[in-house]
């Protein structure tokens, strides 16, 4: 809903809810198509929708979360994501470890991922890779984790930052997920520089 400014297209409605005059449709004195100019509010009618906080997008404005409730959704449950992969016979017991530890590592400071890229690393992975052959599948878990999970990573000098990068890092370590391990490598040294870091130099 907020890739446009909400209480500019969103005026109407929230004045006819607030008010309870007539929620105008268009500006003709007549119907037009079946539409008639204007309708009263139905009391049961409640509006729904979904937005991204990033920086694609307009945050809401104080007039608008005055006449709102809003619902917060963070939890990204893998262990069930995965359960469900498992039972259409998908296992990539490496792939699933690596995704799940960073999925982990990055929750404290709230740029984890949701089920979308935990699918398309998991199928890039199984795709790219030829699954007997554990080098093959090492590299492509690295560039999944690489081109999928690290561009995400951005934010100021915390200590939850600090603890997080030094997760990642462990893990690429753990793995030897060297394009990986570089360049979690590098974004600590441009946080304890800068104070900042983020994938893209």
């Amino acid at each position: 809903m907020n890739l446009a400014r909400v209480e500019q297209y969103f005026a109407p409605f929230l004045s006819a809810m607030e008010t309870g005059t007539d929620l105008v449709l268009h500006a003709q004195g007549e119907p037009v198509n079946g539409v008639p100019p204007s309708v009263r509010w139905p009391r049961n009618l409640f509006i729904g929708g979904t937005v991204n906080m990033d920086e694609t997008t307009y945050a809401f404005s104080d007039k608008v979360l005055d006449r709102a409730f809003t619902l917060e959704f963070w939890d990204v449950d893998l262990k069930a994501f995965l359960a469900r992969r498992h039972a259409q016979g998908h296992r990539q017991p490496m792939a699933e470890d690596i995704l799940t530890r960073a999925a982990a590592a990055l929750v404290g400071v709230r740029r984890h991922f949701g089920y979308r890229t935990a699918a398309e690393f998991l199928d890039f992975v199984a795709v790219a890779s030829d699954a007997a052959d554990p080098e093959m599948q090492r590299c492509m878990v690295d560039r999944a984790l690489f081109s999928k999970v690290l561009p995400r990573v951005r934010g100021e000098d915390s200590p939850g930052m600090r603890e997080a990068l030094a997760q990642l890092r462990l893990l690429c370590s753990e793995y030897a997920l060297e394009a990986s391990m570089k360049k979690v490598g590098e974004m600590e040294v441009r946080l304890g520089s800068t104070g900042l870091t983020r994938f893209w130099a």
